[in-house]
């Protein structure tokens, strides 16, 4: 009525702010196309209403009425990325004699030869190339120019007609060179010929007399990829940044005579913003100790600069480790070439850690003492420690029991080999804790002393004589039994012990410092206090601490002062002056961080949880933030090879996320992976950030069993008892020695005692009346068994991905609150090659998981979930595997 109202006053209405409103309210991309065209479809009919209303005026003056050529291309871009391309095909159609302008134009056009690269035909190609070369260029701006033409060099790459591909691509980046997608598609275009000559040194083998010249032309190509991809992010394009993995992973073609590869990588990478190279933080440390080690250091500096703390941790972890290995080459004088590299590694190592303390005296000098501190004090002793070894000694002597009575039933026998192996590994245990104690006279240290050598007199006598590290006339009589028994007494005697481990410990006692350690949190409204810091030591402080912390603070006033006057700002200046929350820079893979939006450190909580897992004693510190909410971390000691490996392992769970969250079908249903930041403290420490609502599959069986009153190791008693009279009944009734048919005999034993064991002692639904008490209505129930299931479809992909497989139930870890399920100790399956080892269970996926989720979600979430999530990795195949080679590669090096 409006509409008519106007019409008969002769005046045409403003409608350019409703039409640019429209143009931003749209739906997501990943959601369904019958979504987009309900909405564009309900909106081409009132722009149909406009024209028929205003058919009197001018052509041009009734264009700026309704913008029906871009509602329909805006419908055939959402069909084409939802892989429909015959509706695409049909709203490009509609717009065959409609009147547009030329930026809806262009993109129509584009729309149209974009479906022709998608189709994956040869015609198709060909028909493509037929619509850019018959197109008039003369209406369209640079960038459009240089989108046709980098389009062009595509169809000719793909045509196999390689003179003109590269000519087009120069065309597309001479026209307009700060468009990042052209230089994104020469960097593949250059990438895959290097490809190409490589897999043709590979298939000519030994045939090839010189490789010499194949060799440089590859580096050739290689340089210039590694530039397009460096030159395409610093333009801007976002999907390029993944190619930052594979520009490092580029780098180890070089030789050590020529480093061509290294210097473009130096030369180009330093004009990226730092925070690009935050994700890849492991791998530029690792990379200080090869060929490309100039621009890592050049990188890493910059990262000391501008963020310090998404460094500090990892460098001050990698440093030490450095030191440690230069020590022991130097012990090892065969070490050679090794014992350089180690010494060219904590050289550079140690110039970024000098950099980062010049660059921030006062930031380093505080988490210096927080991390010295939670270092000295969460410290296992070695009450707790040794019951962990032997633990982990009596786990590796079960299987090898085992599987000794398998051979010996075969015939074969080795068992005097292992038991060298248990023998050697029994010694190197006996002189880690039982060691001669040296004071160094601090009082802390003097108390460590005195308790380890009380220690060492309770137990050493005893140890020695049980496992003979010293050697006796009767050690023909040690075999693996007695080694098993004797270590299950010491786990009993030693267990009672760390259980006696008071469940909460204040942290006044455990650590003083800590306990009266407290920061004034920074204002962001207060322009005259940037973020700096404040340590505020109370009167009833130690002498110790404030004698420490004093003198550091007094030692570094000169080189704050020194440092501003030589920059031009104020010592308080610096935005990342602030202790933050550790872990804030690793929960998201290519978005800038945002330091002064990081919650910060204002105190420790009062109390320390001591918890068990695996029999080992895991403490766990909550650090309040200037948010409000109260952070807990686990600490936990772990071979150094485990420290970096769980880094690496929530590295590829930020990738994955990335690409499952860039996928459209699986955005739409909401797919993600449970990233838990890892931060390492020392060679042996680890630091996990964890929720108090996280469950093991262990806690749950043995809240089960301290419910119904069972012994949780019940199970695994009747198990092993059940094995042994079966092995005990093969040696003294051999009977056949065909090896097939033993193993056949061995699985059909362990199947047997399996399906009486879920008989009879361990229930199905377990974890279902688990999840039944901690939901008191069905709807949060119902939800929660949702996103549990698409984060367990998540997680045994990753399982069977990764060779996986060591998923114990203390190693299934879930929250109880949201549902999401988390990786912990993900380590790496390897074989004697190197190589992924796929076992025979791709998964974990038991009775009691099954039940909890339910039959219908099994079928219709957890299946289609799997596929979805394989799909995602599937389509970013090519960018997927440089950086799953560079991740792998620091882990088999490290294993």
């Amino acid at each position: 009525s409006q509409f008519g109202l106007i019409s008969t006053k002769g005046t045409l209405p403003d409608l350019k702010n409703l039409l640019s409103a429209w143009r931003n309210r749209l739906p997501n991309e990943h959601d369904p196309v019958s979504i987009w065209s309900d909405l564009l479809t309900w909106r081409s009919h009132i722009f149909s209403a406009i024209t028929h209303n205003f058919q009197w005026s001018e052509p041009t003056a009734l264009a700026t009425l309704h913008d029906k050529p871009w509602t329909a291309i805006r419908m055939a871009r959402a069909a084409r990325k939802h892989k429909m391309k015959d509706v695409a095909l049909m709203s490009l159609a509609k717009l065959t004699d409609q009147a547009m302008d030329v930026t809806d134009a262009f993109v129509k056009l584009r729309e149209q030869i974009v479906l022709c690269r998608d189709s994956n035909a040869p015609q198709e190609y060909q028909n493509g190339l037929n619509i850019v070369q018959t197109t008039n260029l003369s209406f369209f701006d640079e960038k459009q120019k240089s989108e046709l033409f980098r389009l062009k060099g595509i169809f000719f790459s793909n045509l196999k007609h390689k003179p003109q591909a590269n000519q087009a691509f120069c065309h597309s980046i001479q026209i307009c060179p700060n468009y990042g997608k052209a230089w994104s598609s020469w960097g593949d275009y250059c990438a895959g010929l290097s490809n190409h000559i490589e897999n043709k040194i590979v298939a000519a083998g030994s045939g090839l007399k010189d490789k010499a010249p194949l060799t440089k032309k590859s580096i050739q190509y290689l340089v210039q990829a590694m530039g397009c991809y460096l030159e395409a992010i610093n333009c801007g394009d976002d999907d390029a940044r993944l190619n930052l993995p594979k520009c490092m992973w580029m780098a180890r073609r070089d030789g050590d005579k020529g480093k061509i590869l290294s210097e473009t990588l130096e030369r180009r990478g330093k004009l990226l913003p730092e925070w690009m190279w935050i994700p890849w933080i492991p791998q530029l440390l690792t990379s200080l100790g090869r060929t490309e080690h100039h621009a890592s250091k050049r990188i890493l500096a910059g990262i000391c600069v501008r963020y310090p703390q998404a460094l500090y941790f990892f460098l001050r972890t990698y440093y030490l480790e450095r030191l440690d290995a230069n020590q022991n080459a130097r012990a090892d004088k065969s070490a050679g070439k090794a014992a350089s590299k180690d010494s060219t590694s904590s050289n550079y190592a140690q110039e970024l850690v000098n950099t980062l303390r010049k660059s921030h005296p006062g930031l380093w000098v505080a988490m210096e003492a927080i991390t010295d501190e939670l270092i000295n004090r969460f410290r296992p002793s070695f009450e707790e420690e040794l019951p962990t070894a032997i633990n982990a000694l009596l786990q590796r002597a079960l299987p090898q029991k085992e599987l000794l009575h398998k051979r010996s039933v075969n015939g074969k026998d080795n068992s005097q080999a292992l038991l060298a192996s248990f023998s050697k590994t029994l010694n190197r245990v006996s002189a880690k804790f039982f060691r001669p104690v040296v004071s160094d006279f601090s009082q802390s240290s003097d108390h460590r002393s005195r308790k380890e050598k009380e220690f060492s007199l309770r137990y050493k006598e005893m140890f020695e004589k049980d496992f003979l590290v010293k050697g006796s006339e009767k050690s023909n009589e040690f075999d693996l039994d007695i080694i098993i028994e004797r270590l299950r007494k010491w786990k009993k005697l030693l267990l009672p012990q760390v259980a006696l481990l008071p469940k909460n410990l204040p942290l006044s006692h455990l650590s003083p410092a800590l306990a009266i350690t407290s920061f004034d949190s920074s204002d962001l409204l207060d322009s005259q206090n940037n973020g700096s810091y404040k340590l505020i030591i109370p009167s009833g402080a130690s002498r110790e601490f404030t004698t420490t912390i004093t003198a550091a603070a007094k030692s570094t006033a000169a080189a704050v002062a020194a440092a501003a006057s030589a920059e031009g700002r104020s010592a308080n200046s610096s935005p990342s002056s602030s202790v933050e929350i550790p872990g804030k820079y690793l929960t998201t893979l290519g978005a800038r961080p945002r330091p002064e939006l990081h919650p910060k450190l204002i105190r420790f909580s009062a109390g320390v949880e001591v918890m068990q897992r695996d029999g080992n004693a895991v403490r766990r510190l909550g650090m309040l933030g200037s948010d409000g909410k109260t952070y807990h971390f686990a600490f936990q000691y772990v071979a150094p090879y485990s420290t970096w490996s769980g880094e690496r392992s929530a590295q590829v769970n930020y990738l994955f996320d990335y690409v499952i969250r860039k996928n459209l079908i699986s955005a739409r249903k909401n797919y993600s992976l449970k990233i838990t930041p890892l931060i390492p403290l020392a060679q042996k420490l680890r630091m996990t950030m964890e929720s108090l609502d996280e469950f093991s599959l262990d806690d749950v069986f043995k809240h089960d069993c301290k419910q119904h009153g069972k012994d949780p190791d019940g199970p695994k008693q009747f198990f092993r008892k059940e094995m042994a009279a079966f092995f005990s009944e093969k040696n003294e009734t051999p009977g056949d020695s065909n090896k097939g048919s033993n193993e056949f005999n061995v699985t059909t034993k362990q199947l047997e005692v399996f399906n009486e064991i879920c008989r009879s002692r361990v229930s199905n639904d377990i974890l279902l009346q688990f999840l039944f008490s901690k939901f008191s209505d069905a709807e949060s129930l119902f939800t929660f068994r949702k996103v549990f299931t698409n984060q367990l479809a998540a997680n045994c992909l990753l399982q069977y991905t990764f060779c996986a497989t060591d998923r114990t139930p203390s190693k299934f870890v879930f929250n109880a609150r949201d549902g999401e399920v988390l990786t912990p100790d993900f380590q790496l399956s390897y074989s004697n090659r190197g190589l992924l080892e796929q076992k025979k269970l791709p998964f974990r996926l038991t009775r009691n998981i099954r039940k909890a989720i339910g039959e219908t979600n099994f079928d219709g979430t957890f299946i289609p979930a799997m596929a979805s999530m394989a799909g995602a990795f599937s389509a970013k195949a090519s960018q997927m595997n440089s950086c799953l080679c560079l991740l792998l590669r620091d882990d088999i090096i490290s294993w």
